[in-house]
């Protein structure tokens, strides 16, 4: 069949109107399939209240988005933040379950080179992965031969330190100047400047070891290996029910460079799309970084935006483990 040019332009409108349609029925089955938990707490009310995003539409994560931003500038000069926002259609207890045991290492997207459990108290053989890293692990002090040694011995002081009593049992970082930095007020400072976060994930801070020695804690160590500063570090896991769903608190209390606190809250809801249990995640990164506090106001802006950017690849890995 032939066309006139008038039949062809009318054919194509009709077809543009015809997806426009479509488009907007997806949209309305997503929203009148999208239920709150069964608890009958919605969580759009609190992320309107406590997170960076304000409102947030669940059907554009529905659909496959994942929302991310730099958190404020903070006055405290060390610190950053950044958050995330996304949907998976993995049921909550299934989620929170990969949660605790997911690890970043081996990541194609990520530098995580290795990671382990740290037992309760800590042992020698926790650490012993760090041995095959030979010549790639940091530094360690001129005198000393056995580097995988050294290394081993001083992050099983630490991890015993935190198991201990938390971040307040932690023995504090000399500076050149002559100071002392402790992780302890680092974390404070930053939770400070962030009281709606920490107002909001007040039930996860009472047993992570922030305020004292940490409860239940899933503990571990990793090796990042950084081209030209690699870095050890010490972290520890713990959950607990709260406002609808689960919290979660990923604690890094101790690295050997690069950074002297880090905090990844998260807080996990049950929500249904189309008749499949899904679990909603927004997630909150602080952290401690020294050569922050040595950047003017334009370069820690950019040091924001690229945190925001290693913490979105940081989600987005988690994201496909979550997946089904």
């Amino acid at each position: 069949m032939i066309f006139s040019k008038s039949q062809e332009a009318r054919t194509v409108a009709g077809v543009n109107i015809l997806l426009k349609c479509s488009r907007a029925a997806i949209f309305l089955f997503l929203l009148s399939t999208i239920s709150t938990p069964l608890c009958g707490a919605d969580p759009r009310d609190d992320l309107a209240e406590s997170s960076v995003f304000g409102a947030v539409d669940l059907t554009v994560l529905a659909g496959g988005e994942m929302l991310a931003a730099k958190g404020p500038v903070l006055k405290f000069e060390r610190g950053l933040s950044a958050e995330t926002c996304f949907l998976v259609r993995t049921p909550i207890g299934k989620a929170i379950g990969i949660l605790k045991s997911w690890t970043p290492a081996g990541h194609p997207k990520l530098n995580v080179a290795a990671h382990g459990a740290v037992s309760h108290p800590p042992a020698e053989d926790d650490f012993q992965k760090l041995e095959s890293q030979g010549t790639r692990l940091p530094e360690a002090p001129e005198q000393t031969a056995d580097r995988a040694g050294y290394w081993t011995a001083l992050l099983r002081k630490r991890a015993a330190e935190f198991q201990s009593g938390g971040l307040g049992a932690l023995a504090s970082y000399g500076t050149a100047d002559g100071k002392s930095i402790a992780a302890k007020d680092e974390a404070a400072q930053l939770l400070q400047e962030l009281p709606k976060l920490k107002r909001y994930f007040a039930p996860i801070l009472k047993s992570s070891g922030i305020g004292g020695r940490p409860s239940d804690a899933a503990c571990y160590w990793e090796f990042v290996a950084e081209e030209d500063n690699p870095s050890l570090i010490l972290g520890a896991v713990t959950t607990t029910p709260a406002n609808g769903g689960w919290q979660a608190l990923d604690l890094q209390y101790y690295a050997s460079s690069g950074f002297i606190v880090g905090m990844t809250f998260y807080q996990l809801w049950p929500i249904r799309v189309g008749g499949t249990d899904c679990t909603l995640l927004w997630r909150c990164n602080a952290v401690s970084a020294p050569e922050v506090a040595t950047l003017g106001e334009v370069e820690r802006r950019m040091a924001g935006v690229a945190y925001k950017n290693r913490v979105r690849k940081y989600a987005e890995a988690l994201r496909e483990a979550l997946q089904p």
